[in-house]
């Protein structure tokens, strides 16, 4: 009796299982990436959103007082949206002189860091920012 010295091949050899361990980490930290860049788009649509209804409350508020408010926690709106998605305060100016209760706030401009425009040399400059300025009054004074 001869005994076959051969054996039907099962299962992968090492080198297969290698290749696709490497093709699952590359796929794996392909769609992290992606996933990282969805959610900073994400937060910065959030803060564009609270821009454009911070300055829709603003401008209801000089309709019904005839002047801006000195802060925005003079404004009658949910203290969530004076806060971007990262608890970072948005960037509210008006004229230096301005207060609340002399009533001569007449302009103002509103705005928040974008994530996604930031440029890696650290400096912010005016493609970084989502800004919104006073209807009333003269756009990009402040």
């Amino acid at each position: 009796m001869k005994v076959s010295s051969l054996r039907k091949q099962q299962g992968f050899t090492i080198i297969e299982l290698l290749i696709v361990i490497v093709v699952i980490g590359i796929l794996a930290g392909l769609v992290l990436n992606a996933f990282g860049n969805i959610q900073e788009r994400a937060r910065d649509t959030e803060r564009q959103n609270d821009i454009n209804a911070l300055h829709t409350a603003l401008e209801l508020y000089y309709a019904d007082n005839g002047y801006y408010p000195a802060a925005l926690s003079d404004l009658n709106v949910n203290a969530e949206s004076l806060e971007g998605p990262n608890a970072e305060t948005y960037n509210f100016a008006t004229t230096a002189s301005c207060t609340t209760l002399a009533g001569n706030c007449a302009e103002y401009t509103l705005n928040a860091t974008m994530e996604t425009d930031q440029d890696d040399d650290g400096d912010v400059d005016a493609s970084d920012v989502f800004a919104r300025d006073s209807l009333n009054g003269n756009p990009g004074s402040l």
